[in-house]
């Protein structure tokens, strides 16, 4: 049975869908359609158009789902949506014909994936700081919202590699990680060990 692959991604802000769909493009992947949600009970949901309606949605509460199409993987989509000030990223993977990537630690057989999610993640960083403040990759990840960057190390479950700003002293949470310097960013990758 196939399982999910969750890139977690929280930002201060709104990342500019034309950097996202520009990221997601150069990795075989594009947006096949948006729609807007009032709830995870999928109340209300509707076709929105990409460009004019994302931010709009948004700003009026509801969840964003872009339906995307990849050559490699049977389903893959994007969910955005507002959590407090800040903004939260999942995009996920059904992992069918990839059994390398149902697996709850980095090894050789699935550390390209995880390095071109870091190399996704630091391309949005890149472009703007406030775009990045935390992310989470994992499998079947439960990625725990709260403003404290700390919290929700302790809090989510299943992240097998986080990405963080490089200077935030986390004390608590990260024990069972490996620092893992990226040159030439602010950034620091902790993978599970």
């Amino acid at each position: 049975m196939a399982v999910i692959f969750d890139v977690n991604l929280l930002s201060k802000k709104i990342i500019d869908i034309k950097l996202v769909e520009k990221i997601l493009y150069d990795y075989g992947i594009t947006i096949n359609s948006a729609r807007s949600i009032d709830d995870w009970t999928w109340n209300n949901e509707r076709q929105i158009r990409m460009q004019e309606s994302i931010k709009e949605e948004i700003d009026k509460g509801k969840i964003i789902i872009l339906k995307l199409e990849s050559r490699r993987f049977v389903e893959t989509e994007l969910y955005i949506e507002r959590m407090d000030k800040e903004f939260l990223y999942n995009l996920w993977f059904n992992t069918e014909g990839y059994p390398q990537l149902d697996n709850d630690a980095i090894n050789e057989e699935n550390r390209i994936y995880y390095e071109k999610a870091y190399q996704g993640i630091l391309r949005i960083a890149n472009e703007e700081r406030d775009y990045v403040k935390i992310a989470g990759i994992g499998i079947e990840t439960d990625f725990y919202y709260c403003e404290n960057e700390e919290d929700i190390l302790q809090n989510s479950k299943n992240i097998t590699a986080w990405i963080l700003n490089d200077g935030i002293n986390m004390e608590r949470g990260l024990s069972q990680y490996k620092q893992k310097k990226i040159n030439g960013t602010n950034k620091i990758v902790f993978e599970k060990v």
